[in-house]
């Protein structure tokens, strides 16, 4: 929702590239402008924002997920989570523009029907999180991380898993109750 007056061109220049990504991409989009009017705060819109907001909710778990992302604490994406990804990937916003532009990192991930997951990214380390919402618990589980069958089987929620994630997350309402990694615990 994007309030702004008609003798406000600065701000309509200084966003026009956003607005012109946005319009091209299809996004759920409300662009009021109004003429004779400036740069202000245009608190007689905030009902309306309240309203349209009210009618759009995020899914917690999207069934698919297709991120991109250069910035190297970006690391969640929903229900799957990676380190190390790879270093020409990464800009700090310090150094933005890059001087070499490389292309951004790449993560995408899928569950089906059939209790399976599947998930493709470059870093080395990924984590899935798991939930009913996500998959069900009672029946057996595949995951693929690339090529690699990282998970096959049976698996049960995990009481520390549970309470580690509430601890760090805080999201009451929607915990992860498990986690598979492609990496071995240090315990292993």
């Amino acid at each position: 929702y994007i309030v702004c007056g008609g003798l406000d061109h600065n701000t309509f220049s200084t966003n026009e590239m956003d607005l012109d990504r946005y319009l091209k991409k299809g996004f759920d989009l409300t662009y009021v402008e109004y003429r004779g009017r400036g740069h202000e705060h245009f608190s007689d819109e905030l009902l309306k924002i309240f309203d349209w907001i009210s009618r759009r909710t995020r899914t917690k778990f999207p069934k698919e997920i297709d991120a991109v992302s250069m910035r190297p604490w970006d690391r969640l994406f929903w229900w799957i989570e990676m380190d190390s990804p790879p270093q020409r990937t990464m800009v700090m916003p310090s150094d933005w523009p890059p001087t070499q532009f490389g292309r951004p990192f790449a993560l995408s991930a899928k569950v089906t029907a059939l209790n399976r997951v599947t998930a493709r990214c470059g870093a080395e380390e990924v984590r899935v999180w798991l939930s009913p919402e996500i998959v069900d618990f009672q029946r057996p589980l595949t995951i693929n991380i690339g090529t690699r069958r990282i998970h096959q089987g049976e698996i049960s929620p995990d009481i520390d898993t549970l309470l580690e994630d509430l601890r760090s997350r805080c999201d009451y309402q929607h915990p992860f109750w498990a986690v598979v990694t492609n990496k071995p615990s240090p315990s292993q």
